[in-house]
């Protein structure tokens, strides 16, 4: 029988396993998603993992390893309709881990389109969860400091480290 998953995403969950167990912690289900990175739930939503020609699919096996469009609804309970595909998916999640590079690697962000990846953002949670994404939004910053550009932001940087 293949595996279900591809040979990069089994190294992932490989190192999640070992980092775990040197750190003297059991491996849990819980600890093991909340180790992986969000570059790795992205790539679950390439094309491999879609019942398609390309994909790791094998009806023939027995065992179908694909996990679209079977799992979608699954995963984003309240996705909307026009957006429940697999690629729809795919894009938004690995535009939002490719920000979340840039800002962990400490490279700059202000040239990107940040106000079309933050409501992106607020999108995903909400096709999880309509609460928690009316909760994130109701105490979101995000579209205040974007709006105040690059010098606002540096200001506010200046007055901060000052005190």
């Amino acid at each position: 029988m293949p595996p279900i998953l591809g040979p990069w995403e089994q190294d992932e969950v490989l190192k999640v396993k070992k980092r775990l167990g040197a750190e003297k912690k059991a491996v849990t289900p819980d600890r093991l998603i909340a180790g992986l990175s969000l570059g790795f739930w992205a790539a679950l939503f390439t094309r491999r993992y879609e019942i398609s020609p390309i994909s790791s699919y094998t009806a023939t096996a027995g065992r179908p390893t694909a996990f679209w469009p079977r799992h979608l609804r699954a995963v984003f309970p309240a996705l909307p309709k026009r957006f429940a595909t697999r690629s729809h998916a795919y894009t938004v999640l690995r535009n939002l881990a490719d920000l979340r590079n840039q800002v962990f690697h400490h490279r700059p962000i202000w040239r990107l389109p940040l106000n079309a990846l933050h409501v992106s953002a607020t999108e995903v949670i909400g096709w999880i969860s309509p609460d928690l994404r009316d909760l994130t939004v109701t105490m979101d910053r995000v579209p205040q400091v974007v709006a105040k550009g690059v010098a606002g932001f540096e200001t506010d940087l200046a007055v901060f480290l000052a005190t």
